[in-house]
């Protein structure tokens, strides 16, 4: 049991960690399920999704998204549920991002 936990409340989380069983982050393990890509004596996990969407509001990326890497592919998996966030803050059209600012 944790005590003095600090409370956040949020309409959108990225979940962006390794794929270790066991996996104890409270009210996603419904969505466990094997690593489709790991070998099984690794007995690694993934959250259940499609395209990076666990359910309304909860993303994964990573291993935890099912890919075969953490640290290279988190971060573009990651970069791929940013872009998906910020589509929905868009009212859904399409945003796409590049490294330079103005029209």
């Amino acid at each position: 049991m944790i005590t003095n936990a600090n409370i956040f409340i949020t309409k959108i989380i990225v979940v962006a960690v390794g794929s270790g069983s066991p996996f104890l982050i409270e009210g996603l393990a419904e969505y466990v399920i094997p690593n489709k890509k790991a070998l099984p004596e690794k007995n690694r996990i993934q959250l259940q999704n499609e395209d990076h969407l666990v359910t309304e509001g909860i993303y994964v990326c990573g291993t935890l998204a099912g890919l075969r890497s953490q640290l290279s592919i988190a971060s573009g998996s990651g970069a791929s549920v940013a872009g998906d966030i910020l589509t929905l803050w868009n009212d859904g059209n399409h945003v796409q991002v590049h490294d330079a600012i103005g029209k």
